[in-house]
């Protein structure tokens, strides 16, 4: 059953007396607040969740607070919310959906809560605006394309416990100039940082085991690297258009793919004891 109690929509549970969120056919503008229980024909209903698209494509919108009753919020839920400039969340949140805040591109900047373990694919994609993010401690996936194409992020500290960088995840983000990945992560996707063109410091954990093709192409300033023993393959296009780079230390037995660098490098290949160093002539 859907109600309207003070200008929101409310998708009812009469069995368990909770509310989720949904969308109202004029859509939301404004600063709109989110109770943590509303009265409805005299029951007392729990609002718990915001449903899929409930904000969708509300260009007027401005910010949102929810309670901290909110647990999920659905895919797409804010996504086109043009003018968004905050939100503040549910601390008790423990997920968000595929594209919930996409193409927010006036978010400045937004705290996960710690209970949210996945930043589902293409969460922030398209947050051109999005300067920090701060990420819970609890955190143990990044999904495909998540923070893509959010070109005012500077910085980004990866919590401990994430195991996986997914495909296209810092794609085209255009300011990001450092990245810190914990020790626990053993993959980064295709694409995962490729066209971060400032970025320049990068440390890759010892525990690190996969490396997607093109992860770094076009990172125009990274000097040099350092690759973990456990990756055993360099592949197509991971370091091209990298102009800047001049050393790349690597396992001796690793394997390389022909076309993982600029067919133009000139490439001299050092040997010592227990690695290989890679130093690359540019060709003027």
């Amino acid at each position: 059953m859907k109600v309207n109690v003070s200008g929101v929509c409310y998708e009812l549970n009469r069995n368990t007396c909770s509310a989720s969120v949904t969308g109202r056919k004029d859509g939301y503008g404004g600063n709109v607040i989110i109770p943590e229980m509303f009265v409805w024909e005299g029951v007392g209903y729990t609002v718990v969740g915001v449903r899929k698209r409930a904000f969708y494509d509300c260009p007027n919108l401005l910010s949102v607070v929810l309670p901290n009753s909110v647990k999920r919020i659905g895919d797409h839920a804010f996504e086109y919310c043009v003018q968004l400039q905050y939100v503040i969340l549910s601390q008790r949140l423990v997920g968000m959906g595929v594209r919930a805040f996409a193409h927010c591109s006036g978010l400045e900047t937004i705290q996960i809560p710690s209970r949210v373990s996945k930043i589902q694919k293409e969460m922030f994609f398209g947050c051109r605006s999005l300067i920090t993010v701060e990420l819970p401690e609890g955190l143990k996936e990044i999904g495909d394309g998540a923070f893509m194409q959010c070109c005012s992020l500077r910085k980004v500290i990866v919590p401990e416990r994430v195991k996986m960088i997914g495909d296209h995840t810092f794609f085209n983000c255009i300011q990001l100039q450092s990245i810190a990945l914990p020790s626990a992560t053993k993959r980064i996707g295709a694409f995962a940082f490729c066209n971060c063109l400032r970025l320049t410091d990068v440390v890759l954990p010892d525990q690190l085991e996969w490396i997607g093709e093109y992860a770094f192409w076009g990172c125009k300033r990274i000097l040099q690297l350092v690759i973990p023993l456990g990756v055993k393959q360099i592949k197509k296009g991971t370091f091209l258009a990298c102009e800047s780079l001049s050393r790349l230390t690597l396992n001796e037995d690793i394997s390389i793919v022909e076309g993982a660098f600029d067919d133009t490098d000139e490439v001299r290949y050092l040997r010592t004891e227990r690695e290989l160093v890679l130093q690359f002539v540019r060709t003027p």
